[in-house]
């Protein structure tokens, strides 16, 4: 079997997309399959190195944050869905001839509505020889289409619609449909009216499966608080740090933690939520040096770095602002969970729908409300070992479906 892996973000060895990548690779060809990757056309050397690498596609959405949204920025996102579309037809004339093979997959599980966009473009003109082939498309909706507004969302769910209902409407029969999240599946299911199947993430790489037997060190002598990740606005670090800074102020409970903060503010995002992000950074800065228990990791972390913060920690805060994650999941709450950490998250997100299907509500918060926040987090601190004992039968079942192999074996379910 031949398996095509479209990722326009892979570009580098950073970020949760590339452990995707090479994870389903690694399992694939553990399996007899032959890997093909069409990545960035600015791909490192690293990437450049990994066989059957092809750096051919751009990535849309980075290109989306270099302006002001307005007309300029329309119209440069039209030409940037043109020039993509035109990369995929280059590819697969020059490159990998569809016309002369059989049986391909290709898997497409992180492309935004753009990139969607360009490649439905692509199938429409191409489908009889994908038909013709026998050639199985599997298309992955892990960004949900909900927005702030009823018109960013309305925007949304036409693009989706004429996609899905016209471009690659005569494909249906080699078309199979996913989501890496249980709620996103329905979401897209009830608003494209096709199957959608629920098929997790493999969380188990290589980086992580170090830690899943080990034992974890009590250096700190208290519990261990973090924040990892992004400084950005829709991931509420401003929330963590002014939540931080109110817990910190009350009798008793500075002895009681260690407060550990990955500060990472993001560009891609819109210039007034970064200028959010940096004044929580710099108040964050001022904590540290008033508080001797906090530590800050400044900048991006390596695998092993990243991983290492997660798995020394007690209790993973995740402050998400609920319209990042009313329907899409969140990796680091997986990987806190697999890796036997108690998390603290916004209610209404797809996180806190899995914590109350196992009657674990007390570690939800309303994130209108700072002080919600702190008391989720001090309930979690006071009853750590209960809580730390229910997130371990939880640990053991995650282990198993979110791994490569459950996701290559439900592949091959589809394909067959």
């Amino acid at each position: 079997m031949e398996v095509l892996i479209i990722d326009p973000q892979f570009r580098n060895q950073s970020g949760h997309q590339f452990l995707y990548d090479m994870s389903l690779k690694s399992e694939l060809e553990e399996r007899g399959a032959s890997v093909f990757f069409l990545g960035n056309v600015l791909a490192d050397k690293n990437c450049l190195a990994i066989d059957n690498f092809y750096p051919c596609l751009s990535d849309i959405i980075s290109d989306f944050f270099k302006q002001p949204v307005g007309l300029k920025s329309i119209k440069r996102i039209f030409g940037s869905i043109a020039l993509l579309k035109n990369q995929f037809d280059n590819f697969f004339s020059y490159k990998f001839d569809f016309d002369k093979k059989k049986n391909s997959v290709i898997f497409l599980h992180s492309l935004y509505i753009f990139e969607l966009l360009a490649f439905a473009w692509f199938l429409k003109q191409n489908f009889k020889i994908l038909i013709r082939g026998a050639h199985k498309i599997i298309i992955g909706f892990n960004f949900g289409f909900r927005r702030k507004s009823i018109l960013e969302t309305s925007i949304m769910v036409f693009l989706y619609k004429y996609i899905f209902s016209w471009l690659v409407r005569g494909l249906e029969p080699q078309l199979i449909y996913f989501s890496d999240g249980r709620i996103l599946a329905q979401d897209f299911q009830c608003l494209l009216r096709k199957e959608v199947h629920f098929i997790p993430a493999p969380i188990t790489n290589i980086f992580l499966e170090p830690y899943l037997n080990r034992e974890r060190p009590n250096s700190f002598g208290n519990v261990v608080l973090t924040y990892v990740g992004g400084a950005r606005f829709n991931k509420g670090f401003d929330l963590f740090v002014e939540m931080i800074e109110g817990l910190l102020g009350e009798n008793g409970w500075s002895s009681k933690i260690t407060v550990r903060a990955q500060i990472d503010v993001h560009n891609q995002q819109p210039d007034k939520d970064k200028l959010i992000m940096l004044e929580a950074a710099s108040a964050l800065e001022a904590l540290a040096s008033k508080f001797g228990n906090i530590r800050i990791f400044r900048g991006g972390l390596s695998y092993h770095d990243y991983y290492d913060l997660i798995f020394t920690s007690d209790i993973i805060v995740l402050p998400y602002r609920q319209n990042l994650l009313k329907s899409a999941h969140s990796n680091i709450f997986r990987e806190a969970v697999v890796l036997g950490k108690v998390p603290v998250v916004t209610s209404n997100t797809t996180m806190a729908e899995e914590l109350l299907q196992r009657n674990l509500g007390d570690l939800t918060f309303d994130e209108r409300r700072v002080s919600d926040f702190k008391e989720a987090v001090k309930k979690a601190i006071e009853k750590l070992s209960y809580y730390q004992e229910r997130m371990s039968d939880i640990r053991e079942e995650w282990i198993k479906i979110y791994s490569a192999k459950h996701l290559v074996d439900r592949i091959n379910e589809l394909v067959s």
